[in-house]
């Protein structure tokens, strides 16, 4: 009776670890065909996709969930944009760009929003009376940089 009891219980850890490796393959964003291969599954379940994964597959996605929702909950929205501009200003100071993409993110979240476009902002053309014209001509044109400076 005790074989049956080990038998039962290596089998257990035996699927639990099938369960992990498919998870951890799915995390890492391959499909579900291929992780499921990679957990030691067959072909044919494999192909089933998403209604083949084993609820302990699931229950295990569905914990990492909680986790992460867990997390962004223990922060406010001007803690995450202060994360968000403190990453950047440490990028811009090391010159590299590293989490660039998941700080855009976070900095669009509609809580955060500091990444949203100012849509009160309006763009206005004026029309100048052709006496005031001459007035403001130098704003339009360039300036006009020597590249090669006469030297004396």
């Amino acid at each position: 009776m005790s074989e049956q009891v080990s038998e039962t219980k290596d089998r257990k850890t035996l699927q639990a670890e099938r369960h992990q490796r498919v998870a951890n393959a799915l995390k890492a964003g391959k499909p579900i065909r291929h992780a499921m291969l990679e957990g030691g599954y067959s072909d044919n379940q494999a192909k089933l996709g998403r209604s083949g994964l084993p609820k302990g597959v699931l229950n295990q996605l569905a914990s990492d969930g909680e986790r992460f929702r867990s997390l962004g909950r223990q922060f406010r929205p001007e803690d995450r944009a202060d994360i968000v501009r403190g990453k950047l200003v440490e990028n811009v100071l090391l010159g590299k760009d590293s989490a660039t993409k998941s700080l855009e993110l976070l900095g669009k979240d509609t809580a955060v929003g500091i990444f949203k476009s100012d849509s009160n902002v309006v763009a206005v053309q004026i029309n100048l009376p052709a006496s005031l014209e001459g007035m403001f001509s130098e704003l339009r044109e360039p300036p006009v940089i020597d590249a090669d400076p006469v030297s004396d």
